[in-house]
């Protein structure tokens, strides 16, 4: 059995680490008996005292001086054993077996129970038995012998009885002891892993305190953390370690008063308390920290301490804060953004973009400025202004400071930044005191303002306001600039729109003017010339009297001109009507291959004596158009009565036709003299005629193919032109197919049987 002290067993029991410190007791009892027995000796048993006194006197000399730990395990029994017949002499030499002295048999009995060895005490009873028996023996009277042998026999029962349960009592609190030094082992080993624990986890702050809130430990990682030294917190309350504001508002949640209770309430009742907190360090710095508390719980599971565990989240949730920040940002912009670039109303652009200002950073006044040469802050062009402040005159002017501090804002990403504005160093006294009494006394104090940079061109300013100071975050003022940059391109593509818009109208204007002009003067000219043409006629005719062969030729030439002049006429009524939407297309089915060949019909008699082939290929199925078939029909008319004119004696004209999918082609080739390529792309523009058609004298308004192209447009359909000189030109136009109707269902066929019994 190990103890603090080592086995007892292995080492002698009268050794210093033995039983040498136990016999000290016995010994100085012993001397007390025998100091006391030397008053009550008879002078007959002097002798036997004096021999009792000496042996007890060599005993203890012995126990103290003999070199027991050099000498055999049994003769570490001799001096208790040998202790028992001096017992018996003092008991003889002092009253006999009535002596007091006879008690003393029971120092060694216990001795050695108390050293715990079941054969040393058996030993030790046989002695004490007969050293209480020997007197009897020799006693002559037979009645005192019975009694004396009767009282041995019941002291050495009731002493065997004592050191048995002695023994048993030793051993007990040897093996409590035995355990007890186990657990206090164990113990330690555990307090030292702990505290190595501890020690090692330098990277968390962990603090533990008892039931009441003290502090029990405060790790090296709670020391590099909060810069304190242990012996600087033991014994206190780690409320001190925590923003107060925190701890209050903590407390008004869990309805607990404040202070260490608002640490430990969930932890108390066995719920999971995990959760971000301030903590202040010595040095008055404050860093975030995910604190988790844990209850120490004992056996029955009430709370006797608590242990908290916290790690520093500073870096981490600014972090996050950041990348929130950053995505609020984008998210506003990219809303904003999408919003007002599709708004093409400058005033809707800038009332988008101050509401969604004043609401997202919750300022008291935004407004948009546009700038000009005179002003570069500009003028209010719009502004939004928070519930229950005075409204701002549209026509106020900016501050002072404002206009001078912006004028020195360079270029590009940049902005205007006054935290305070009766603290700004930048700011004039007057300045300053200006901004105070602004807008009823409200005043100005915050102000954060932004360019609104197109290029090189300064648009205005985008400006938020507040009445008190502001600490503008870096969040803040990069949105208002991102912002500021993205107002002002939208301001310019809604500006430039609106330009566009208005010189689109007074185009519109102008083109009626002009059409209304053209068709008034149309409709003067067509009725003289129609009267002219008429008057012509008649003479010729001979009305006004005969004409010879020279009148006659004049005649004819200024008929010629008046028709051709009248066709002009002509052609600006048709191209103004049909421009203006004043001749609107029928909507009805037209079938193509008809207005073709009512065309061909229609051209004949313009051929007269011409030798010229003219081919058509356009199949009967062709298929029909929505539109308009008069329209429709001078299209064609126009294209082939050109290509005849164009195309000298000897040559051909073709007109085809096909269909594919949902569209129908028609084609109207020449073998004229065709077009120079490079004036090809002129053909639809009004008056003109190519340098061909000028050069063979070949007579024309200029505006066939103008009218011939407004119509296959008012029909959904396209016109393109393909030509050489000296070999021909093919006009191709393309025109959408009505959808064809579906079939009707067929009906059923009888049954087989029904139409073997008809047969």
């Amino acid at each position: 059995m190990t103890t603090a002290s080592g086995d007892l067993r292995d080492r002698g029991p009268f050794t210093k680490d033995g039983l040498l410190p136990r016999i000290v007791p016995y010994a100085v009892v012993g001397a007390v008996a025998v100091f006391v027995a030397a008053f009550s000796v008879t002078s007959d048993n002097v002798a036997l005292f004096v021999v009792a006194a000496v042996s007890f006197l060599l005993l203890a000399l012995a126990a103290f001086l003999l070199p027991w730990d050099g000498l055999p395990r049994w003769t570490q029994t001799l001096v208790p054993l040998a202790y028992l017949p001096v017992v018996g002499l003092l008991r003889e030499a002092t009253q006999g077996p009535t002596s007091p002295l006879t008690t003393l048999v029971l120092l060694p009995l216990l001795l050695l129970a108390m050293h715990g060895n079941r054969r040393e005490v058996v030993l030790c009873l046989v002695g004490m038995g007969a050293v209480l028996a020997a007197p009897s023996l020799w006693d002559d009277a037979s009645g005192y012998q019975f009694v004396e042998l009767h009282r041995a026999a019941m002291v050495t029962a009731i002493s065997a009885f004592i050191g048995m349960s002695v023994i048993a009592l030793v051993s007990g609190l040897r093996e409590s002891a035995h355990r007890l030094a186990k657990s206090e082992e164990r113990a330690r080993e555990v307090r030292d892993q702990f505290a190595g624990l501890l020690e090692a986890a330098t990277q968390f702050s962990i603090i533990a305190t008892d039931a009441a809130g003290a502090i029990t430990v405060f790790n090296e990682g709670a020391s590099r953390l909060l810069a304190y030294q242990p012996e600087d917190v033991l014994g206190r309350t780690p409320t001190f370690l925590h923003d107060p504001q925190e701890l209050a508002e903590r407390a008004r949640e869990l309805d607990v008063p404040a202070g260490f209770e608002v640490l430990v309430a969930a932890a108390r009742v066995g719920e999971a308390d995990v959760r971000d907190w301030t903590y202040l360090r010595s040095t008055g710095e404050r860093i975030t920290v995910s604190l988790t508390v844990s209850a120490i719980r004992a056996a029955d599971s009430v709370p006797i301490g608590f242990i908290a565990i916290a790690s520093d989240v500073t870096d981490q949730r600014r972090n996050e804060l950041l990348v929130r920040e950053q995505a609020q940002r984008a998210s506003l912009i990219n809303d904003l953004t999408h919003a007002i670039r599709e708004d093409l109303d400058p005033a809707s652009v800038q009332r988008r973009a101050v509401t969604a200002l004043g609401e997202c950073l919750d300022a008291d006044r935004v407004l948009v400025r546009l700038a000009d040469e005179d002003n570069p802050v500009g003028m209010i062009a719009e502004s939004w202004v928070r519930g229950g402040l005075p409204p701002i005159p549209i026509d106020a002017q900016p501050p002072v400071g404002i206009v001078r501090l912006s004028r020195n804002i360079p270029g590009g990403d940049s902005a205007l930044v006054i935290f305070d504005a009766e603290d700004d160093a930048r700011l004039r006294p007057a300045e300053a005191a200006e901004m105070a009494e602004l807008w009823d006394g409200y005043g100005l104090s915050g102000y954060l303002g932004a360019p609104m940079w197109v290029g090189s061109r300064l648009l205005g300013w985008l400006a938020v306001h507040t009445t008190r100071p502001r600490a503008w975050t870096g969040n803040e003022v990069a949105i208002v600039r991102a912002l500021a940059r993205t107002v002002g391109a939208a301001l310019l593509q809604a500006q430039t729109y609106q330009h566009e818009l208005e010189i689109s109208r007074r185009l519109r204007e102008l083109d009626e003017v002009k059409s209304d002009f053209v068709s008034s003067v149309s409709h003067e000219l067509r009725t003289p010339l129609t009267s002219i043409i008429g008057y012509l006629a008649m003479l010729v005719e001979g009305d006004g009297g005969a004409l010879n062969d020279d009148q006659l030729q004049l005649a004819e030439v200024v008929e010629r001109n008046s028709r051709r002049l009248l066709a002009l006429i002509e052609d600006l009524l048709t191209l103004s009507r049909i421009e203006s939407g004043s001749t609107r297309p029928l909507t009805a089915p037209v079938d193509l291959a008809t207005v073709v060949n009512d065309v061909h019909r229609a051209v004949l008699p313009i051929l007269g004596a011409r030798q010229l082939d003219v081919l058509v290929e356009v199949p009967e199925d062709l298929g029909s158009v929505l539109g308009d078939g008069g329209q429709l029909e001078r299209v064609l008319f126009n294209l082939v009565t050109n290509a005849v004119k164009f195309t000298p004696e000897g040559g051909r004209v073709a007109v085809r036709g096909s269909a594919a999918e949902s569209w129908a082609r028609l084609s109207i080739s020449d073998s004229g003299i065709g077009i120079p390529e490079d004036e090809q792309a002129q053909l639809f523009t009004r008056f003109f005629r190519a340098s061909s058609a000028r050069e063979y004298a070949i007579s024309g308004t200029g505006l066939g193919l103008v009218i011939v192209k407004s119509i296959v447009e008012n029909h959904g359909g396209t016109i393109s032109v393909s030509s050489a000189v000296g070999v021909g030109t093919t006009v191709t136009v393309d025109l959408p197919l009505l959808a064809a109707e579906p079939a009707e269902p067929a009906e059923p066929a009888e049954p087989a049987a029904e139409a073997v019994g008809a047969a």
